[in-house]
């Protein structure tokens, strides 16, 4: 078990996982679908749980039954359509109303701007770290 997962099962043991997280293959053509690689955390993430929900949250994810149809891939390039600057960053999280969470290769989190021009501002702060003060807020 890795620190990311351990984290997650000791703090918020009952979260909602998929039950068909990703393979490795899968996340690799999530990678490729999206143009980068994903950083450790965040491929920790897709292989441990696929998903994360807790509360009233919950992360985007990848799953094995839908793979690059899965709502994180869907999302990131459908985002791009719409915001300039997000190549290289990943959908994470919406937070409602167009504002949603970006990840970067180096599992940094960032805020996109609802102004389609503006990009992605740093939340200085990695995955893990979001994901648990995201869960704790829930």
């Amino acid at each position: 078990m890795n620190t990311f997962e351990a984290i997650v099962k000791n703090q918020f043991s009952d979260a909602d996982v998929s039950p068909n997280p990703p393979t490795k293959q899968t996340i690799e053509s999530a990678e490729e679908a999206v143009g980068f690689r994903f950083g450790t955390m965040l491929k920790s993430y897709l292989m441990a749980f696929g998903y994360l929900g807790h509360g009233a949250v919950e992360l985007y994810g990848i799953n094995e039954v839908q793979k690059c149809q899965s709502d994180m891939v869907k999302t990131t390039l459908n985002i791009r359509e719409y915001h300039k600057g997000c190549e290289g960053y990943v959908v994470v999280d919406n937070l409602g109303d167009g504002q949603y969470i970006l990840c970067d290769q180096k599992d940094m989190v960032y805020e996109l701007p609802e102004d389609d021009n503006t990009p992605p501002v740093s939340m200085n702060m990695n995955f893990m770290q979001y994901v648990v003060k995201r869960f704790s807020e829930a």
